[in-house]
């Protein structure tokens, strides 16, 4: 089963667990599901913003509706599914073990994976792991991540990666704040 097909069977559960106002606040919910969709691939604020605006979803405010806005983007991303959702997805990894599941330890390993893919809004593991390594912003995990597509995504093996591919880091880096460039240094030097 691949991360979004896991994603579809527990979509149901996952929405009826957020509260996140402007997740909730949504006149159309299947719009919701698309942005989930959309930040599980790694997809930027500004696309974000302009799929659920062409979408015709509304925030609901009293009587009124409201177009959304980006802040309300990033709050039900980063909020509503990179918090409250990891929340039950969390909850699920804590309760499996208990059942007798056959494969029980592929359906967890499937659940942390989807739980970090909800968490930061990236769609692969190289990514996940070069944000955890410090690079915490989506779109430098995405761009760095690039370059290491043939590399094993473990910490140490992408570590290596970027003390080997230095010149290749820092063309990408160097696009970016200098705080980037200085995570480099504190974690591949």
């Amino acid at each position: 089963m691949t991360t979004l097909e896991l994603f579809e069977v527990l979509w149901s559960l996952i929405e009826e667990n957020i509260n996140n106002r402007s997740f909730r606040k949504c006149d159309h919910p299947d719009a919701m599901k698309s942005l989930a969709i959309s930040w599980l691939n790694g997809v930027p604020f500004h696309k974000l913003f302009d799929d659920l605006v062409n979408s015709g979803a509304k925030y609901k405010a009293g009587s009124k509706l409201w177009d959304y806005s980006v802040e309300r983007i990033v709050d039900v991303c980063e909020n509503g599914f990179g918090y409250e959702g990891i929340l039950l997805l969390g909850a699920l990894i804590e309760l499996l073990p208990a059942l007798q599941i056959e494969n029980i330890d592929i359906l967890i390993s499937s659940l942390q994976y989807l739980q970090k893919n909800l968490r930061y809004g990236l769609p692969d593991q190289t990514s996940i792991t070069l944000y955890e390594l410090g690079f915490a912003d989506r779109i430098v995990a995405l761009e760095l991540s690039s370059i290491f597509r043939e590399i094993q995504p473990t910490k140490e093996s992408l570590l290596q990666a970027l003390k080997v591919q230095r010149e290749e880091a820092f063309t990408i880096l160097n696009k970016y704040p200098s705080y980037f460039s200085q995570v480099y240094e504190n974690v591949a030097t």
